[in-house]
């Protein structure tokens, strides 16, 4: 995350965070089961207002934030491989707490955020039907580490 104070209690952020790693599927219809592995690159870029608040050497803080996500996946079925790429909106918004080491460094104790997100279309369809997760999707996010100031 960056973020720039406007005022003592207001600050514009911009949170980017990359997720990356396998994804099994198991899809069956009434003829046949089909299974196989992926992996999965998913990227979100957003921002909008914090509003924080401080008590002592702690920091609390409230965000809400709109941008983007994308989806990039290869994959290989049956000896066929394919890569797949989309991106769409997403939404999202939390709070942490901040402990203040010292002027330029604090340490975030805990960030809690809710994301969500949506695609333009589902990723995979297969003799009509569809093998791929729903194209709307909620994540929760927990995070911690060192908070450098200017």
């Amino acid at each position: 995350s960056l973020s720039v104070n406007v005022i003592r209690t207001l600050a514009f952020t911009g949170d980017f965070s990359g997720h990356y790693g396998p994804i099994d599927y198991n899809a069956q219809n009434s003829v046949n089961r089909l299974a196989f592995s992926s992996s999965v690159r998913i990227h979100h870029y957003l921002i909008g207002p914090q509003f924080a608040t401080s008590h002592g050497r702690a920091k609390v803080f409230f965000r809400g934030l709109i941008g983007g996500v994308s989806l990039r996946e290869s994959a290989a079925v049956a000896g066929f491989s394919f890569d797949e790429s989309d991106s769409g909106l997403a939404v999202g918004g939390g709070t942490g707490i901040d402990y203040r080491i010292n002027d330029r460094m604090s340490w975030r104790i805990l960030q809690g955020d809710y994301l969500w997100y949506r695609f333009a279309r589902p990723k995979l369809v297969i003799n009509g039907v569809s093998v791929s997760d729903n194209v709307t999707r909620t994540n929760f996010r927990i995070s911690t580490g060192l908070v450098f100031k200017n």
